[in-house]
């Protein structure tokens, strides 16, 4: 558990110096701006054009409240859906973030 624990922390913290380096305070402010809502726009169309791993979650298969999740966050300014972000129903992304 201890080393699970220290990989989550090693990733939090590429992630969080990605977007300093890119100008964002903080990960709240990045999921405000206009990039991310862009990806999320796109999101949006792909689950009405009804394509099906769009539509479900990526973990259990519900289509209840869902979210997106970043999977890495390597190209965390440049993320790219189905690679590094995937939809996940709300309960399945608390599940992932106490891992």
């Amino acid at each position: 558990m201890e080393e699970k624990n220290w990989f989550i922390i090693r990733q939090f913290s590429q992630r969080n110096r990605k977007l300093k380096a890119a100008g964002y305070e903080n990960y709240a402010e990045f999921l405000s701006d206009v990039r991310w809502k862009k990806i999320h726009e796109l999101w949006i169309k792909k689950k009405r054009k009804g394509i099906r791993h769009w539509k479900v979650c990526y973990c259990c298969e519900s289509p209840d409240r869902l979210q997106l999740h970043h999977l890495k966050y390597q190209n965390i300014l440049r993320p790219v859906l189905g690679t590094s972000i995937v939809p996940v129903c709300d309960r399945c992304h608390a599940m992932i973030h106490e891992l």
